[in-house]
């Protein structure tokens, strides 16, 4: 097949894991078919394709400016963008169209590629279409004129056949887009980069991995450590933050280590080049989040090491753990109950690695990046073949 995979960033440039997984998707259906992608030129400014994997990847698209841009601006992103579609279409002619995350470059590709009457498939990460689909009366009526005038791009989305990567993710999609097709299919573990796993059991080292903001709740994590070390003084961990995101977030999680003076067991490391060698050393990771989780990249990732996941029992962390089994949930804000099962693992080394082997075992069977990978495939293929 020859594969058109449309997204609005695309690594080694990206903003998460979205487009992560879409890098992944790419260089495994690149083993048997032609892949071209088309996306923006975030943070790659000075060149506008390359080869990467063997596969093409044109990055040409241009990014609608929320802030500063206006109407002007936007109306230009959309033709610009339809236009380059199109004549991508039209020179390479695919047998599919993969559309990835839309969110910023503007419904135009979409169009253009339903107008091109090819077999489309979406694969949905988050709920992007959200941005341009819903609002209020105004919003309705400015999609309407589009509609009807002959100088817009515009058109109406057909959601033909979509992928969506949890249970409850897809439930909302069908309640809100109603496609013709939906399937669930979970992001996957890359096992052949897995590293070896290689923890000190002298002491408890637990982990903090992904975007530092408010809705991830590492705040929380530091309360409840904070609360650790005031029921159990001579408990004997640390706790390492990595990565970057909401400065001022940041800084007034660090003011609070300091007012509960536990600069000695919290330390903030930042981004590093290979998360996999942390959590191969890590016991625990922590992930409180607030936000609306609809998978948990760094959940499989952090499991696949054997490293124990606690996580929020709510959407997508919630699918993957079993609790008490390969990981553990707790109630969405809740500090306490974290703080209870550190408490209760601190020590049990034997527990611990249990649980990290079913964690790891299950992302063997359920989450292994060649089976997810083989299942994307597989509803490219059926959408060519039902599509003829």
């Amino acid at each position: 097949m020859v594969i058109l995979i449309v997204t609005n960033y695309f690594p080694p440039y990206s903003k998460g894991g979205y487009e992560m997984s879409c890098k992944d998707t790419c260089d495994y259906l690149d083993l048997k078919h032609k892949v071209i992608v088309l996306t923006g030129d975030y943070q790659f400014d000075h060149i506008k394709s390359e080869g990467i994997d063997n596969y093409e990847v044109n990055r040409s698209l241009m990014y609608i400016d929320y802030i500063a841009g206006g109407y002007k601006q936007k109306h230009n992103v959309e033709r610009v963008n339809y236009e380059l579609t199109k004549k991508t279409i039209s020179d390479i002619n695919p047998d599919v169209i993969y559309l990835w995350n839309q969110q910023g470059i503007s419904l135009a590709p979409m169009f253009a590629s339903q107008e091109s009457k090819k077999p489309i498939v979406f694969d949905f990460g988050d709920f992007w279409y959200r941005l341009y689909l819903q609002g209020g009366i105004k919003d309705r009526f400015k999609r309407f004129a589009k509609e009807v005038l002959p100088f817009t791009v515009s058109g109406k989305p057909k959601w033909s056949n979509v992928v969506a990567v949890s249970q409850w993710m897809a439930e909302v999609l069908q309640s809100e887009l109603k496609p013709e097709k939906l399937q669930v299919i979970g992001r996957g573990v890359d096992l052949k980069s897995v590293n070896e796993v290689s923890k000190d059991d002298g002491i408890l080292k637990l982990m903090y991995s992904g975007r530092i903001d408010r809705e991830k709740g590492l705040d929380i994590c530091i309360e409840s450590l904070r609360n650790l070390s005031e029921v159990n003084p001579d408990l004997d961990f640390e706790f390492n933050i990595f990565g970057d995101g909401d400065k001022e977030y940041l800084s007034k999680c660090l003011n609070l280590v300091k007012q509960y003076k536990l600069e000695d067991r919290i330390h903030y490391i930042g981004r590093v080049s290979n998360i996999y060698q942390e959590y191969a050393k890590h016991h625990i990771l922590l992930m409180p989040t607030l936000a609306t989780e609809t998978f948990g990249r760094v959940v499989i990732e952090a499991m696949a090491h054997e490293c124990i996941v606690i996580a929020t029992d709510k959407y997508g962390p919630s699918e993957i753990i079993e609790h008490g089994v390969d990981g553990y949930l707790i109630p969405q804000g809740s500090s306490t109950e974290m703080t209870e099962i550190v408490a209760s693992l601190h020590g049990n080394i034997d527990r611990m690695k249990l649980v990290g082997k079913n964690a790891k075992l299950k992302i063997e069977n359920k989450y292994n990046l060649d089976r997810v990978n083989e299942l994307r495939e597989k509803v490219l293929q059926e959408e060519v073949i039902n599509y003829a």
